[in-house]
């Protein structure tokens, strides 16, 4: 339910950094500390601007140009709340977050969850049968520039960090 506990909050008014101390205790353990991001999660989607949802982040309140509709206006084809990532301000803060965990944490793999929410583009949302060639090609380049991201951060580790992308197998 939407009333569960979550420590984070706490872990941070202490000076815990909870994924620090998941992906130390995964190192510890000897295992692979693999770090996931869901590309367009919309568990916010229940916001509303009378009744704000604690989901719904900073980003999309201050950039609502980004999102694929309202809540009054919603996309027939995906949660409203998702973000388009045809929108360069999308894609720059998006990279901008792998920046922050490449310079910041220790982990061993960056898994791009599209399967969870599968909503990246705007045109899709509202009725259109695909994304355009365009549209693919500046997917295609935002991942790109995460291996690039990547690479540099395991070069200074030593060792070259795993990219995983989670995709449905089909249309």
């Amino acid at each position: 339910g939407r009333k569960v506990y979550n420590a984070t909050g706490d872990f941070a008014k202490k000076g815990l950094d909870a994924l620090e101390m998941g992906l130390r205790y995964a190192h510890e353990q000897k295992r692979m500390a693999m770090v996931s991001i869901r590309m367009n999660d919309t568990h916010d989607a229940v916001h509303r601007p009378d009744k704000p949802d604690f989901l719904f982040s900073p980003f999309k309140q201050r950039h609502p140009e980004c999102l694929m509709g309202a809540p009054d206006r919603r996309p027939p084809f995906c949660a409203w709340s998702a973000v388009d990532y045809s929108q360069p301000l999308v894609r720059e803060t998006f990279l901008g977050y792998v920046r922050q965990l490449a310079e910041n944490y220790e982990f061993d793999g960056l898994d791009l969850d599209f399967f969870r929410h599968v909503q990246c583009f705007k045109s899709v949302a509202w009725g259109a049968e695909s994304a355009s060639d365009a549209e693919r090609k500046v997917l295609t380049e935002m991942i790109a520039e995460v291996r690039r991201i990547l690479d540099g951060y395991g070069r200074k580790r030593g060792r070259r960090p795993f990219l995983l992308a989670r995709t449905p197998d089909s249309p």
